[in-house]
């Protein structure tokens, strides 16, 4: 999948914080759900899990792990997963926090009881509320089709998709120089060689000297 840069990734989030803030929309039930919906785009940015489409796979609150110290600071904050018949902890960025925040500000502004962060908060023609959210992806193909993405005829290998955003936590984490390729595949739940595959070529433009002396 084509990497989403900062560039189109901020427009991305420009075009759903629009839907959501437009004064001249009075559907406050349409607002609500984009709103849901720019918060998941965030959570797979800044935790570089799969994006859900099922019940099984959405994130629950006893998934989450916020660790704080005495001192009430945050010291790590984990998502336990289970994709591909694997179990992994999701590592999230310390931004992350602030997401988690507002999904619980929606939970008690709406009254949703359930242990879906991404749950309906009101029951409307195909949805009950407090079940969760099974995917965004009527959202994301109106946004995509928005901004003009993915042109007909594209292949799939060069469409972006929400995977996409996955893409961009891995690179983001892989430029840092400061995790290994193996320690990556443990926080997405993926193998070595897989990544390997992808994003070899990082190693490769950073030690080229190394490599080729």
């Amino acid at each position: 999948r084509p990497d989403l840069d900062n560039v189109k990734y901020q427009k991305l989030l420009k075009y759903i914080r629009g839907k959501y803030e437009d004064p001249k929309n009075k559907r406050i039930d349409e607002k609500i759900y984009n709103r849901l919906f720019y918060l998941y785009i965030c959570t797979i940015d800044a935790t570089g899990i799969r994006p859900f489409n099922s019940e099984k796979n959405a994130i629950k609150h006893s998934d989450v792990q916020i660790k704080k110290d005495k001192a009430g600071e945050t010291t790590s904050i984990l998502i336990k997963r289970r994709e591909k018949g694997k179990d992994y902890m999701a590592v999230a960025d310390p931004q992350w926090e602030s997401i988690w925040e507002d999904l619980m500000a929606i939970h008690k502004a709406w009254g949703i009881e359930s242990d879906y962060l991404f749950a309906h908060p009101k029951s409307t023609r195909g949805c009950i509320k407090n079940e969760p959210i099974k995917s965004f992806d009527k959202q994301w193909t109106n946004a995509v089709k928005a901004l003009g993405w993915n042109k007909k005829g594209d292949k799939q290998k060069d469409r972006i998709s929400k995977y996409s955003i996955r893409h961009r936590y891995a690179t983001r984490r892989l430029r840092s120089g400061k995790i290994s390729l193996e320690e990556l595949a443990q926080v997405l739940g993926s193998s070595p060689t897989i990544l390997y595959k992808v994003y070899w070529h990082f190693f490769a433009e950073k030690e080229y000297s190394k490599i080729t002396e």
